[in-house]
């Protein structure tokens, strides 16, 4: 039984009543901290699912306090790796699977993702959901409105004191990149001269940052030092905040239309979106992904923290006039 890509807390409650086959809950709860030296990182732990997994964090310990009942907790800090340009970079398929099968999930399991936190508690199941998308899971759904629409209805929560031990699944993974734009993609000169940037009336490149943060009207999060502006020139802003309503939940099909069309979005052309490190840009990809099935959305995942590194000259858009001297 295929299910709707974005599910409500009652239509959850209703699958896990009915014990539903092949449901598979997972809590993709997550706490952002600062990027580890990656090299330092990848010789310690590098794919050692096992061993990452055993460590603590504040996101595993709101997982073990309370958790919608049956869920296992999913880790971004397990599932993806510190590389030198990403935060949260791509395993590939044969070590990822790994993650997976270790939390016990076949290919053929119907997963909802859930988690906590900014953007009704659906910032990181997104992440989770574009994840698994990327590598072929196509049965993959989010909780609208996150853990705190389950509170809300007042259903069941469980804790635990540790993560429990499961069967390993038999989930494999496809190759992930077809749902990923690189760097030197975006950069490569065509035939003409130009690059995907300097293209962009033939793509939607939708920067889903803030507004304020966009027009340069608050702290970027960028080096000020190094890079000039607060966006790069041809993208258009979808800041994906704007997509939930103050209930908490995702805004209707009908707002979720209205507000790409705002960024100018066309369905029939090419869709990359960015960010500063990929977490949003992936909620707005899940949102599109939703609205428009048949839409080509990739992922630009390094996102303005890559270009930062390695381009910073691109970011040139929203540059602030220096007051004149008195």
């Amino acid at each position: 039984m295929a299910m709707s890509k974005l599910l409500s807390a009652n239509a959850l409650h209703k699958l896990l009543q009915s014990n539903t086959a092949g449901l598979r809950i997972l809590d993709c709860t997550y706490n952002v901290t600062a990027k580890p030296d990656y090299k330092e990182w990848r010789k310690q732990n590098f794919g050692k699912f096992e061993e990452l997994s055993q460590k603590d964090s504040p996101q595993k310990q709101q997982y073990l306090q309370s958790h919608i009942p049956t869920a296992r907790f999913m880790d971004l800090d397990v599932a993806m790796y510190p590389s030198k340009f990403e935060r949260l970079a791509h395993y590939e398929p044969e070590i990822f699977q790994d993650y997976m099968q270790l939390l016990g999930i076949h290919h053929d399991d119907q997963i909802v993702l859930y988690s906590r936190g900014p953007m009704g508690g659906m910032l990181f199941s997104a992440k989770c959901y574009w994840l698994l998308r990327s590598y072929g899971h196509k049965e993959v759904s989010i909780l609208d409105g996150g853990l705190d629409a389950w509170k809300k209805e007042g259903f069941e929560l469980e804790s635990k004191t540790e993560l429990e031990k499961v069967e390993k699944g038999n989930w494999f993974a496809r190759n992930f990149r077809h749902k990923l734009v690189a760097f030197e993609e975006l950069t490569e000169k065509d035939a003409s001269g130009k690059d995907i940037f300097e293209r962009a009336m033939d793509f939607n490149i939708l920067d889903a940052r803030f507004r304020a943060q966009y027009n340069n009207e608050q702290d970027t999060g960028l080096n000020s030092f190094v890079v000039p502006g607060s966006f790069i020139p041809g993208t258009r802003n979808a800041p994906v905040a704007e997509f939930v309503g103050k209930d908490g939940k995702l805004v209707s099909e009908d707002i979720v239309r209205e507000k790409l069309a705002e960024a100018d979005f066309d369905p029939e052309k090419p869709t990359i979106t960015l960010c500063n490190s990929g977490i949003q840009a992936a909620f707005l990809a899940t949102i599109i992904d939703n609205s428009f099935p048949q839409a080509n959305i990739r992922l630009f995942n390094g996102s303005m923290k890559e270009v930062e590194a390695r381009a910073p000259q691109r970011i040139n858009g929203g540059i602030k006039p220096v007051a004149p001297s008195q």
